[in-house]
Formats: C-alpha cells, sequence, structure tokens
C-alpha cells in the first residue's frame, strides 16, 4: 500500500504522527477532521488509535461524524480492548476484530440498505443519539445476524485475519450475540455518556431490565453486559450488587459462575483503562479533573464491592490502586510546575499577554483546581503526604510572590487578589487564611 492510495503521502502521516504524539485540545480537532475527511483512511485510520483515550473524554470537544462502522461499534465500546490488553478467555474482544468486523458487515449489507443507513446518518455526529438510534434500528440486527453466521460459516476467502482462527470465530460470536442487544444498550450508553455525573437511581431500573434481556439469551451475554456495565458505571453506583442479584435471580445454573469470569475480566484489564499521566496533561484540566476523580471512584467501589465479596482478587486491586497512585504522583508535581508555578512566573515577569490575558487568568485557575482535586483523590487510595507537601510548597510559593506584590500592579500583571484566589484554590479557604497572612 502506497501513501496516494489513501490521500496522504508518507511524510504527511509522518508529521501527523509527530504531532499526535504532542497534540493539545485544540489541535486534535483538526487532526481528527483531516482524517475523518478522507475518503479512504487507510494508514491514516491508524493514526486516531494513540487518541483514542482522549477522545473518549473529549466528545463535547471532537465531535466526530457518525458512520456506519461508529454506529455498529457504539452500543459494544466497552467491551473492546486493545489487541496486547487481551487474553485468551477474556469476556472481552480486541479492537483489531472490529474493524474486520465493520468490513464483513458493509460487505454482506444490500446496497440499498447502506445507502439507507448512510441517509440516515448524513449530517449527523455521534453526539446526535436519534440519528445513531434510527440508523441502528437497521443495522444492529442486520450485523448481528452476519456475525454470527460467519462465526460458524465459512470465511471469506482471502479474509486477513487479525488473530487465530478459533479465537477470531468466538469473538465473531460474541459480538453478533452481543449486538442483539444493542438496541438497549445504546439507549442507556447515550443518556450516559462518559465523563458525566450519572444519578444511579436513573441508570439501575435500565441496567437491570438491559441484564433481564441479556440473561434471556445466555449466561455468556449476560456476563458480557455486566462487563460493559461495570466498565462504564463502576464509579456511579452498587453495579456489581446488582449483577450479583440478576445472577442469583436467574434460572440459568451458569449466570453465576460467568459473572465470575465477568469480574475477572474487569479486574484484569482494568489497568489499561485507567488514564496515564502522559494522556492526562493532554487533557484539558477539567477533564482530567473528571477522569481522575471517575478512575478513583470506580477503584473504591471495586475494592469494596469485589473485595469483600472474593478475597482472592484482593491482590489485583491493590496493584490497581498502586497504579493510579503512581500515575498521579507523576502528573500532580508535573501540573504545578509546568503548567502553574512556570507560567505565573512567565506572566509575572512578562505581562498578561504572555500568557493569554484572562484566559491566561483561567488557565491558571483551571491547573490550580485540577491539582487540588487530583490530590484529594489520591488521598483516597492511601497516604499522600508527598503530594499534600507539593500543593503546600507551590501555594507558599505563590502566597510570597502575592506579599511582594505592590498595590496597584499594573493591568498586565497578576495583581495580588488574583494570587490569593489561587492559593486559596489550591488548599481552601481556611488554609489559605493562614499562609496569607504568614507571608503579609
Amino acid at each position: 500500500m502506497t501513501g496516494a492510495s489513501h490521500g496522504l503521502d508518507r511524510r504527511t502521516l509522518a508529521d501527523l504522527t509527530a504531532r499526535i504524539a504532542r497534540a493539545r485540545p485544540e489541535a486534535i480537532s483538526a487532526i481528527v477532521a483531516l482524517i475523518d475527511r478522507l475518503p479512504d483512511r487507510g494508514e491514516a485510520d491508524a493514526l486516531i488509535a494513540p487518541m483514542r483515550p482522549r477522545l473518549n473524554r473529549m466528545r463535547d470537544i471532537v465531535r466526530r461524524p457518525a458512520s456506519l462502522g461508529r454506529v455498529l461499534a457504539h452500543p459494544i465500546e466497552d467491551l473492546l480492548v486493545e489487541p496486547d490488553v487481551w487474553r485468551r478467555g477474556s469476556l472481552s474482544v480486541p479492537r483489531s476484530v472490529m474493524t474486520t468486523a465493520i468490513g464483513l458487515v458493509t460487505d454482506a449489507l444490500p446496497a440499498t440498505t447502506r445507502q439507507e443507513i448512510r441517509r440516515r446518518l448524513a449530517g449527523a455526529t455521534m453526539e446526535d443519539t436519534a440519528a445513531v438510534a434510527e440508523a441502528g434500528a437497521v443495522l444492529w440486527p442486520a450485523a448481528s445476524s452476519c456475525l454470527s453466521a460467519t462465526a460458524t460459516g465459512a470465511l471469506p476467502t482471502g479474509l486477513s485475519l487479525p488473530m487465530r482462527e478459533a479465537d477470531f470465530r468466538s469473538s465473531l460470536a460474541a459480538l453478533g450475540e452481543t449486538l442483539r442487544i444493542a438496541a438497549p444498550l445504546a439507549a442507556l450508553l447515550g443518556e450516559s455518556p462518559r465523563g458525566a455525573t450519572h444519578a444511579w437511581a436513573a441508570i439501575e431500573p435500565r441496567a437491570r431490565d438491559l441484564l433481564a434481556e441479556a440473561e434471556r439469551l445466555s449466561a455468556d451475554c449476560f456476563a458480557r453486559a455486566g462487563l460493559i456495565l461495570m466498565r462504564r458505571f463502576m464509579a456511579s453506583g452498587p453495579v456489581v450488587g446488582l449483577l450479583r442479584e440478576a445472577a442469583g435471580r436467574s434460572k440459568r445454573g451458569e449466570a453465576e459462575r460467568r459473572l465470575a469470569a465477568s469480574l475477572d475480566s474487569y479486574l484484569a484489564e482494568l489497568p489499561a483503562q485507567l488514564p496515564e499521566a502522559a494522556t492526562l496533561a493532554l487533557l484539558p484540566h477539567q477533564v482530567q479533573q473528571e477522569a481522575v476523580t471517575e478512575a478513583v471512584a470506580a477503584i473504591e467501589r471495586a475494592g469494596n464491592e469485589i473485595g469483600t465479596w472474593q478475597v482472592d482478587r484482593r491482590d489485583n486491586l491493590l496493584d490497581v490502586q498502586g497504579q493510579m497512585a503512581a500515575v498521579l504522583r507523576r502528573r500532580i508535581p508535573e501540573c504545578l510546575s509546568a503548567e502553574l508555578a512556570a507560567p505565573i512566573a512567565r506572566i509575572h515577569a512578562e505581562g498578561l499577554g504572555a500568557g493569554g490575558g484572562p484566559a491566561g487568568l483561567e488557565g491558571l485557575e483551571a491547573a490550580a483546581r485540577a491539582a487540588s482535586a487530583m490530590t484529594a483523590a489520591a488521598r483516597r487510595l492511601g497516604p499522600a503526604d508527598d503530594l499534600q507537601l507539593a500543593i503546600r510548597r507551590a501555594a507558599d510559593t505563590i502566597a510570597a510572590l502575592a506579599a511582594s506584590t505592590p498595590q496597584g500592579a499594573p493591568a498586565d500583571r497578576i495583581g495580588r487578589i488574583d494570587l490569593a484566589r489561587l492559593v486559596e484554590i489550591l488548599t481552601g479557604p481556611d488554609t489559605a487564611e493562614r499562609i496569607l497572612a504568614a507571608h503579609a
């Protein structure tokens, strides 16, 4: 395959790869829009992969056009894991299988059906839940039938398999069966977008109905639905308790055993679901804060619900806690230094023009707020005296600067009130008052 086959030459691809590695939020939209406009994306499609963790967190910033492939994957997105994370026996499906599955379904659909789906999606983004549901009502049942048939039938001649044939067929069968509950899954997930605050009272009845429908199909479908719910709603409420209750009511003796497999898949693959420090650094501060808060809440609830039920899984949870704590120990000092202290010093020396004027002040407040919130999250995982000390040192430095700033400072400099506000965001009102008084 040459660069010309997908509209980008090798130099452009290399340039995009480098840009993506360091892309800030404002650049991601432009990169994704360029790739989405290509008629045949080829290798360029792989460039999206490094951004996927950020794209999942930035749906309000990057709105991707709805397409047949995205609509097909939408209800089962939380079932997919990267190929290097997947292990044989997992209830998850390697993302590489989804690429092949989309091609199989697209080829199997009658031309008139493909045209109808594309007509319904014209001009829509993946945030347009009505358009996605309308297209999915046609696509998901057809895809379920196609993938289920392919899983047990003859594979197309020349089909390139992303894994061993037996594992590939098993993954296709899992996708085909799970897509039979795509409509209620999509409805539940569409009303509860990732990164939003979910009220468990609103989620629980829909989740209960979904599990009942999945259990009627098979114990495996029940377990996969449970895995999706854990990945999306573990931080929101007692999803494991709901799964145990539903498995206990099941007339299939396999439901409880397969629930154990679902929990194993969730815990084994949870480390790969957690945000990395490098990924967090490239997210807007508010999104960083939300991602960390959600991850820590999920870890806490997993410990409370799974760890007390199946003690042999507690070591897995301790490893996950350690991993998340390590992420925060890298991210918080970096945030305090590179995104708070350094910009303050630059603006103090060069004026607000060096930091974007009022937007620069808003950015400083956002960085301070994120550092404070992430430190609070770290304390929920265990002792975090070192991070508390880093916050205190940053607050002391800013308070000293406030004390040395003359009254009536030039309009293009940060004033005492602005600096005092940053100290308050970092430490809270009472502590800030003491710190500011000590430096007065």
